[in-house]
């Protein structure tokens, strides 16, 4: 009964290992991230993934893995709107097991391809502030 979960903890490792090898060696923000979307999809199959920053009250996509240059100009969102808004308005992760059955997923991007897909959305905060 535990093999799944020691196989799953294992990848977990794995990841967070790749990841922070890729942070001691990368030099710029934007390689270090498309290094972790590609760890990301690689390990645990990463459809799509973006990194979201604020801009006074306007979350702004500013890199991105899986989205087109014109879907990720689409990815805009206030504080408080859709999913990303309020994960950065309250500073909480939130875990949608099925963004098909969730009216808070706006889907701004218009990337979404199939019908059952799950979404993670984590705050990043800097100083006490959401970023």
């Amino acid at each position: 009964m535990c093999l799944p979960k020691m196989k799953f903890e294992n990848i977990e490792l794995n990841v967070l290992h790749k990841i922070s090898h890729s942070l001691v060696h990368k030099r710029d923000v934007a390689s270090f991230i498309s290094e972790v979307f590609d760890v990301l999809q690689h390990e645990m199959g990463l459809e799509r993934g973006t990194l979201t920053l604020r801009r006074e009250n306007i979350l702004i996509i500013e890199a991105s893995k899986g989205l087109t240059e014109e879907e990720k100009k689409r990815g805009q969102y206030k504080l408080g709107e859709g999913i990303t808004g309020k994960v950065a308005e309250s500073a909480k992760s939130r875990i949608i097991p099925d963004i098909s059955g969730e009216p808070e997923f706006l889907d701004r991007t218009g990337a979404r391809k199939s019908a059952k897909v799950a979404f993670i959305c984590a705050p990043i905060i800097s100083g006490g502030e959401v970023i």
